[in-house]
């Protein structure tokens, strides 16, 4: 009955009592995607529900904005909090409010408590304006803090404080992203946004369709009718369709036919694809995304490569990917690559010598890059292996030969070398030593 649905040649919408009429025949990329869904992937929220009742509020002439090219922009980093304004007013309190949430505070865990205990004092002096709200809600919903973010729609309530489309855009992202969320609060959220006579803009389609983890593609089929802009979702639509097991370059075509192909983030999500489903055309793809584009890698395309060999169990080929790409793309910010070397070294299980110089030895190279709750999680383990280790103690000489060692042999002067038996005897000498397990 779905798939009738799906290859239907009519969408009805019945806002308005408009038809649209299908007249091309379904992408091969969507059509494989459709083909090779799994209904079963999320039993507690039925996907297809929630389009259906998107489609009926949907307005004939979206909003054009910004809120979600927003969301997904990283926050400025900071390490201390805003000191509170000299003079304490609505405006004032509005202004330190904003301050204080549009940052990110990951390298501190102090400053992200005394954010939460500071928010709860400010939203109780009253005064707080919708934009503040909103930016408070934000900051919860990054965060999934499902909590959180309903006290804050429950504390606007109280205030009188009517919301926007954007308070709803982003109670829709944090319900969709949250894995206990029934088909049911989504549908009532709909709901709401009728009786307020609230209509979709763009951001809320791309945020629908950015937390879909089954029926995407229907949702996607819709836009492409309606003609709406997928520029801003293009890395999603790699992701989504790598997940159904679309193969590359039909993920690639479908790019280039709706010409969303462009820049470096959907070149990396491509590059994320090809690793997941063909690695051994990775580098074709680079090549040819150099040639054509003129494309040149960043720290995230080298991340990418880390991540995907330590979580092939291959840690000490993501080093030295990480080393080979920092050097091919001439990176100056190498530092996040050893940060993801030391968020996967925290779960292997190796002898407590090993673990403890390969965690000083990321975090040495890593410098202060690495989160608190990382520095605190690492540190911990540390102990319980060690009780004499003392994390942040001054390396020793022997330590710094060691790490200057790995430099050196975990480096690939020509093209990467994918075998280890393939490698140096340095190399597989190393790799025993430090990366291998030992009775």
């Amino acid at each position: 009955m779905l798939k009738n649905h799906v290859r239907s040649s009519l969408f009805r919408w019945r806002k308005g009592c408009r038809t649209f009429t299908r007249l091309n025949k379904l992408h091969p990329a969507l059509e494989l995607q459709f083909s090779n869904t799994e209904k079963t992937s999320r039993k507690s929220l039925d996907e297809t529900k929630v389009i259906e009742a998107l489609r009926l509020l949907t307005p004939r002439d979206l909003v054009q904005d910004i809120q979600y090219s927003n969301f997904r922009k990283a926050r400025p980093i900071k390490h201390y909090p805003l000191p509170p304004p000299k003079n304490l007013e609505a405006s004032s309190i509005n202004r330190y409010t904003r301050a204080l949430v549009e940052a990110n505070y990951q390298y501190s865990l102090q400053a992200e408590n005394y954010i939460d205990q500071t928010l709860q004092d400010l939203i109780s002096t009253g005064v707080l304006d919708l934009e503040t709200y909103n930016c408070i809600l934000e900051y919860y919903v990054r965060k999934v803090n499902y909590g959180c973010a309903g006290m804050i729609k429950k504390r606007m309530d109280e205030d009188y404080v009517e919301p926007d489309i954007r308070t709803y855009n982003l109670l829709l992202q944090l319900y969709l992203k949250f894995d206990k969320t029934s088909t049911r609060s989504v549908l009532s959220l709909f709901e709401k946004m009728r009786e307020a006579k609230m209509e979709p803009n763009l951001s809320s389609l791309y945020f629908v369709y950015s937390n879909l983890k089954q029926m995407d593609h229907l949702l996607l089929e819709d836009m492409m009718v309606m003609k709406v802009p997928l520029d801003s979702i293009n890395t999603v639509i790699v992701r989504n369709m790598c997940r159904s097991g679309v193969p590359p370059k039909l993920i690639l075509q479908f790019l280039e036919d709706q010409k969303i192909h462009s820049g470096i983030p959907v070149k990396n999500a491509m590059i994320e694809a090809y690793l997941k489903l063909e690695p051994a055309s990775v580098f074709e793809y680079i090549d040819h995304a150099s040639q054509s584009d003129a494309f040149k890698g960043n720290t995230k395309t080298a991340k990418l490569f880390v991540s995907h060999y330590c979580t092939k169990g291959e840690p000490y080929f993501g080093l030295s990917y990480g080393k080979y790409l920092a050097e091919k793309f001439r990176l100056t910010n190498t530092e996040e690559i050893y940060v993801t070397m030391l968020s996967h070294h925290l779960n292997v299980v190796l002898s407590p010598k090993q673990w403890i110089l390969l965690a000083r030895y990321y975090y040495h190279k890593a410098k202060k890059l690495v989160p608190a709750k990382l520095k605190n999680q690492i540190s911990s383990k540390s102990l319980q292996l060690d009780s004499n280790t003392d994390f942040n103690e001054e390396f020793t000489k022997h330590e710094l030969q060691v790490f200057r060692n790995i430099d050196s042999v975990f480096r690939w002067k020509g093209a990467p070398i994918m075998k280890l038996s393939d490698n140096t005897l340095e190399y597989q000498r190393l790799v025993e030593e430090y990366f291998m397990k030992t009775n």
